[in-house]
């Protein structure tokens, strides 16, 4: 608090309680603190708030959706910088869950599997207390308490369970994947081992494990040693020449057909976009569930639109957006070995969106340059795809009595080893074969 806020008045004060003595008067001190000033909207404050978190199963999705709707996005299409724009969008999201969204407290204990409920929770403390007070005391009131709280508690325990195990069987066909929390919470057991080793080091705390792994996550990627810029010296953006390309086309004209050129992100692929979202609790740091975005999209399309236009004409993604959870994910091998896992990226839902729309205009640009041969990262084409052309390739030259030799390679991380700064000069000067 600033010296500003507090205003102290300290005067004689005529009627006292007691008899006074002349080197201790009685004073009346009156301390006045004025209404703090509207603090700016930190986007840091909602991400080390770790003791609550918005429970958006028990919102109020009506009355949120209608206030959407009411809110005046003029003043942010004035905002010219990226970061402030998603900071004023995320401060007046903030203020609606505040009012329509109720908070809970985040436990950190996992001793209590997921079907019990916070009064029986509890009842469960009120129970070790009472037992505390009896050891101590030997009072038998205390022991009655304690008898009572126990047949409770076990009436509750078995009333939630069966309501959880029904849940579970309830969703197997509409929601699979709930099934599977229902058997990690019957394994007791998160699926990372409490003891995990990198390399010649072994950790055991949670704190431990953690900083093994975000080790190893940063060390495979690579870092550009300044020796990369020297490669790209040759570009002439005026003259349209890449001296660094080997160009097979016969004039500038050909060259420049094939280059994406800049487009503007309109209000109908924002919509597109927000219906192939999933419409689930998943969400990324800014806590912003992919449901609300997708049932309030209508109302969200003038901010959206304003910043998604504003970084590409700017060429700055959003520092927020940036953020992203990493959930560790086993690929094989032993389990307790950090190594053998891999990263798992949760972005912020905004960021997914456009992510999409980005998608959507350099795959309809690529397509028609693309090898018909091509089965990765092309819609309707999978490894399954690609698995029965193949057989079918075999199957005629067997039967044509060919000889067919085939090598299976494989990158090792490809996408986490390659140099990132070299890779966004190449998509943004060279142009696509």
């Amino acid at each position: 608090m600033s010296t500003t806020d507090l205003h102290c008045d300290v005067s004689r004060y005529e009627l006292p309680l007691v008899k006074e003595d002349k080197h201790h008067p009685c004073l009346l001190t009156q301390i006045s603190i004025a209404d703090s000033k509207e603090v700016p909207f930190n986007t840091k404050e909602i991400y080390n708030n770790n003791c609550h978190r918005y429970n958006f199963l028990k919102a109020d999705l009506p009355n949120l959706h209608c206030e959407f709707g009411r809110i005046n996005w003029n003043d942010i299409t004035e905002i010219k910088d990226v970061n402030c724009a998603v900071d004023h969008l995320n401060g007046k999201m903030y203020n609606l869950f505040d009012k329509f969204v109720p908070r809970v407290k985040v436990r950190s204990s996992t001793n209590f599997p997921r079907w019990f409920t916070s009064e029986i929770i509890k009842d469960i403390k009120t129970k070790n207390n009472y037992r505390r007070l009896c050891k101590k005391h030997k009072f038998l009131a205390y022991m009655d308490k304690v008898k009572s709280l126990n047949r409770k508690i076990k009436k509750n325990i078995r009333k939630e369970y069966g309501n959880f195990k029904q849940l579970a069987q309830d969703r197997i066909k509409s929601e699979p994947k709930h099934i599977w929390s229902y058997i990690t919470d019957k394994k007791k057991s998160s699926g990372i081992p409490g003891s995990m080793k990198y390399g010649h080091n072994e950790f055991s705390t949670p704190q431990d494990i953690v900083e093994g792994f975000a080790q190893h996550f940063s060390s495979v990627y690579i870092k550009c040693d300044g020796t990369c810029d020297s490669k790209y010296n040759g570009c002439n953006k005026s003259a349209n020449t890449f001296d660094h390309v080997c160009c097979n086309c016969d004039s500038d004209n050909n060259l420049l057909n094939n280059v994406l050129h800049k487009f503007i992100v309109s209000e109908k692929m924002i919509t597109e976009a927000a219906r192939r979202i999933k419409p689930n609790l998943t969400m990324g740091p800014d806590n912003v569930p992919a449901f609300v975005v997708k049932e309030c999209i209508t109302c969200l399309i003038t901010p959206l639109l304003h910043i998604f236009n504003l970084i590409l004409k700017t060429t700055n993604f959003p520092t927020m957006w940036k953020m992203s959870k990493i959930c560790p994910i086993f690929k094989s091998g032993c389990k307790s070995d950090i190594a053998n896992y891999r990263p798992i990226s949760i972005i912020c839902n905004f960021a997914k969106l456009f992510e999409t729309i980005l998608y959507n205009s350099v795959y309809a640009h690529v397509t028609p340059m693309k090898n018909d041969c091509q089965h990765g990262f092309v819609k309707g084409r999978s490894t399954t795809t690609n698995l029965c052309e193949f057989t079918q390739f075999v199957s005629e030259s067997l039967e044509q009595k060919y000889q067919v030799d085939v090598a299976y390679t494989d990158l090792s991380k490809a996408f986490d080893k390659v140099n990132h700064k070299p890779l966004i000069k190449e998509i943004t000067f060279i142009r696509l074969m």
